[in-house]
């Protein structure tokens, strides 16, 4: 009877496991199912968004070209409609508002231009302040260089100690015809 009841559970246990595996297949083909779907929905809404976009700005463009056109127009009629002394007293008004204007902005270039100049000058002396730039490359000290040279002291620490480039150190040195193993 133990044994019955034991076949009888195993049974139901194997018939438990079929139907939940049936399950989790069934769920796997609706996620699926689900998932192309959502993925054509995404696609079609891409593709509406793109074609909007491409609306706008071919409306953007007509829009720029429109005003264009009108200004050409206004112009156009400003020409036409009078006489001639008409038409070129206006045309000097329009020259002379356009003079000023290109005046007035290049009075306003020079001065945003003496402006940063003046703070490029400033942010150099605060920059010569800290130490951060050499003294110039035509103020390098070159007997001392030779001296420090001389007394032992190597490419690298004379450049580190004067704040200046290596090649300007091993330059000065060929120049006064001093030869150092690291020199060619």
């Amino acid at each position: 009877m133990k044994e019955m009841m034991l076949a009888i559970d195993q049974e139901m246990l194997f018939f438990c496991l079929v139907g939940v595996g049936f399950f989790v297949v069934c769920l796997f083909v609706y996620v699926v199912a689900k998932d192309r779907d959502t993925h054509k929905r995404l696609h079609r809404f891409e593709g509406a968004i793109t074609s909007l976009a491409k609306e706008i700005y071919k409306t953007q463009k007509g829009v720029e070209k429109f005003e264009q056109e009108g200004n050409k127009i206004d112009f156009l009629n400003a020409l036409d409609g009078g006489n001639p002394s008409e038409q070129s007293s206006s045309l000097q008004e329009k020259i002379t508002s356009m003079n000023k204007k290109i005046n007035e902005l290049d009075k306003d270039i020079d001065m945003l231009k003496s402006h940063y100049d003046e703070k490029i000058i400033s942010l150099e002396n605060k920059l010569r302040e800290y130490g951060h730039f050499t003294s110039g490359g035509g103020d390098i000290d070159e007997k001392k260089i030779i001296d420090m040279f001389q007394n032992g002291f190597s490419i690298d620490s004379i450049a580190k100690e004067l704040r200046i480039g290596r090649g300007e150190v091993e330059f000065t040195l060929k120049l006064a015809n001093i030869s150092s193993p690291t020199i060619k």
